[in-house]
């Protein structure tokens, strides 16, 4: 009798621990804060299709945020190899106007197809927290679109004026 309920015990207790393990292996990142020799090492490229809207209040999951940041699947990201104009404290007009318009151009190219997110070589998250990642579309990164139709600088480790 003792060894039955000894088995039982143990059952319940194994059911409990795959509960939790399902659990855990479906909510991203939080397996790793608990068992850490089981997460799966991050990939230096994720790949994404989904439909992205400009960020409002509630829930942040796939959106724009502005001209250079946006929310993949929850995560805030800063795109690594650009800077653009400044949508909530411009310093002038031609900021304000250009700012509205990256931000806008950004959410074109975000849905017009899979995304991959690539980690860089330094660092994986900028002074506010948000992860760097260099956003491409087909291959080329969506910040060089931004740079060419003049609504980025590229990054060069300082932020230039679009006032001048």
């Amino acid at each position: 009798m003792r060894i039955l309920k000894d088995f039982y015990g143990l059952a319940v207790l194994a059911a409990c621990m795959a509960f939790a393990a399902g659990y855990y292996l479906s909510v991203p990142g939080e397996l790793a804060r608990f068992v850490p020799f089981l997460a799966y090492a991050p990939t230096p490229e994720d790949t994404t299709h989904a439909r992205f809207g400009i960020c409002g209040h509630g829930p942040r999951v796939n959106c724009i945020v502005d001209g250079d940041t946006v929310y993949v699947r929850g995560d805030k990201i800063r795109l690594s190899d650009i800077n653009t104009p400044e949508l909530f404290s411009p310093q002038c007009r031609r900021e304000a106007e250009l700012a509205a318009r990256a931000q806008k151009r950004l959410q074109e190219l975000m849905n017009q197809g899979p995304i991959k997110l690539q980690s860089g070589v330094g660092r994986d998250r900028d002074v506010y927290g948000r992860k760097l990642r260099k956003i491409t579309h087909k291959g080329r990164s969506v910040g060089d679109y931004l740079v060419a139709e003049g609504l980025a600088h590229k990054w060069r480790g300082h932020k230039q004026s679009w006032c001048s």
